[in-house]
């Protein structure tokens, strides 16, 4: 009996102790640097287009345009386009979650509407008429949700309990299109470049055990439900 007990107990400092290694490490970046800046939409003009998609000005768009690296003299707008259809996934698959894990996503604020600084697509189009013309640039690409995570040494975060947590699946992607309409001067150049507009969710990693919870690590997670998308002359 006495030999049980002193074995629990051994077990427990050895716990105790690495526990202890754990909370001493700092947060180290999971994945690789996702930026973003946010942004300020303009609900009060929303144009609807054709298709059925609806597009937002933006009021900072200053501090996109310096985000993004593009002069802001030469950008003819900033916009949002929101596709007609947004697909939630609600019922995720929860089924590659390790039960009992002491690990789990907690205290998720948001979200946040930000646009990402990676470019999905981009189209250009060009006026080799005498006389000012109307075109219409198409942009298609690849968009996905995405996250980012910072976490102590050691610590292993499932993704499925992330989209489970937020309540989205932070690894989908799927092919999104929009259409501008320009009108181009004589021999004018104008470029059309789509960025990922995100509703952002923020989390804590925690992590429970006998001394109780603790917070070691935290996140983001990113829902796509459009383009920022970037008009400028060139």
């Amino acid at each position: 009996m006495k030999k049980s007990i002193t074995f629990i107990l051994i077990i427990g400092f050895l716990f105790v102790m690495s526990t202890m290694t754990f909370a001493n490490n700092s947060y180290y970046n999971d994945d690789e640097s996702i930026e973003m800046i946010g942004i300020e939409i303009d609900y009060s003009s929303p144009k609807i287009l054709k298709e059925g998609s609806i597009e937002y000005d933006v009021k900072n768009k200053e501090q996109i345009a310096e985000f993004l690296e593009i002069d802001i003299d030469k950008i003819r707008n900033i916009k949002i386009t929101r596709p007609n259809y947004i697909i939630k996934e609600y019922n995720l698959n929860n089924s590659d979650i390790t039960p009992f894990a002491n690990i789990y996503i907690a205290n998720i604020t948001g979200p946040r509407q930000a646009c990402g600084s990676k470019r999905i697509c981009e189209n250009s189009a060009v006026n080799y008429a005498k006389e000012p013309v109307m075109k219409t640039i198409t942009l298609s690409g690849t968009v996905s949700n995405s996250h980012s995570l910072n976490v102590e040494g050691g610590i292993d975060v499932e993704i499925a309990s992330i989209s489970a947590a937020v309540g989205f699946n932070v690894e989908r992607s799927w092919t999104m299109t929009d259409s501008t309409e320009v009108e181009l001067e004589p021999g004018q150049r104008v470029t059309v470049v789509a960025f990922p507009y995100w509703d952002v969710y923020s989390f804590d990693v925690m992590q429970s055990s006998i001394l109780g919870d603790r917070k070691v690590g935290y996140g983001d997670a990113m829902e796509t439900f459009g383009f920022c998308t970037v008009v400028y002359d060139n």
